[in-house]
């Protein structure tokens, strides 16, 4: 990559990263609003996104529109990033009048809450820790930088890590060795958000489920410690409106019925009705076709299982 290349996508990046977002975050609502207009109308932002779903998504869902669908995805990604802002300068003022919760899992209870790249899901995290009590989060460390654009946007990287290991109440586990550290946190009756729209070349203990009228592979192993001890699942949905730009957030109690196998498989087709009915609301177009491809002899995929139910 050329010196002006570099210089370019660095410029892309804090506009996409921090400029929109953060004007956006900082704006009363009627400004939020112009904000969104054109940063829906602009095929130049977040252009790498949209030409990702826009080059899988009719594979999937041959009669869908578009631009429709490519203006939805710019707003859900200004939105998501612009939360990080949110999180530095306006929490409270953010929880109070840009969110409306329809259920919550119970605070006296341990739980598993199965979560995916769609909608804004960011503010799960403090929504839950408001409750009264934390809610833990597995995710991959911080990436160390590499080249010159990585160290410039590090700042960025940092802020939107800080944001993440705060808004639980409690820092992120990660994913090495992170069985053993779930196990101890169900036993001791903790809360774990687990997002399991990850294809099997990232993620380890995958399972056959159907998903689009196929067999795809999604992570199972959270699913597997929380029937182990007899954790309770959810499934969180996360939506916002498009109008209003109010968080929708709702968390509804699985049917264990079946064992880990049957969780995965209602996970696998609650996410695809979501999907369907927003299609521009899931992150993960870019790399549909990953979840596809059968894992490798080092990735272990597991069938169905008969697990300990967990408790009502």
């Amino acid at each position: 990559m050329s010196y002006f290349s570099k210089l370019r996508f660095l410029v892309v990046q804090l506009r996409e990263l921090v400029f929109w977002p953060l004007l956006f975050a900082l704006s009363p609502l009627w400004l939020q609003r112009l904000i969104a207009q054109h940063v829906q109308k602009q095929s130049q932002l977040y252009s790498s996104e949209v030409k990702a779903m826009c080059a899988n998504i009719l594979h999937y869902l041959p009669s869908i529109d578009l631009a429709s669908v490519s203006r939805e995805l710019r707003l859900v990604l200004l939105i998501d990033k612009s939360d990080v802002f949110f999180s530095t300068f306006r929490l409270k003022h953010s929880l109070k009048h840009r969110i409306a919760i329809d259920r919550l899992p119970d605070v006296h209870s341990a739980a598993l809450i199965l979560s995916a790249h769609r909608g804004n899901g960011w503010w799960i995290l403090p929504v839950l820790n408001h409750q009264g009590r934390p809610v833990h989060l597995v995710s991959a460390p911080l990436p160390a930088p590499v080249q010159l654009v990585d160290y410039l946007l590090r700042p960025y990287q940092l802020l939107r890590w800080h944001a993440m290991n705060t808004l639980g109440g409690v820092p992120i586990i990660p994913m090495k060795g992170a069985s053993q550290k779930v196990r101890q946190l169900f036993v001791d009756r903790g809360r774990l958000i687990a997002v399991i729209d990850i294809p099997p070349v990232l993620a380890k203990g995958c399972s056959p489920v159907r998903f689009f009228n196929r067999t795809a592979y999604m992570p199972i192993q959270s699913i597997q410690l929380a029937f182990e001890a007899g954790v309770p699942v959810y499934f969180c949905n996360a939506d916002f409106d498009l109008k209003t730009f109010k968080q929708h957030i709702d968390f509804e109690r699985v049917d264990s019925d079946g064992g880990p196998q049957a969780v995965a498989d209602r996970y696998a087709q609650w996410l695809e009705a979501h999907i369907r009915r927003r299609p521009g609301s899931w992150h993960a177009w870019g790399h549909v076709d990953d979840f596809f491809k059968k894992p490798n002899a080092t990735v272990k995929t597991t069938g169905a299982l008969t697990g300990k139910n967990p408790t009502p």
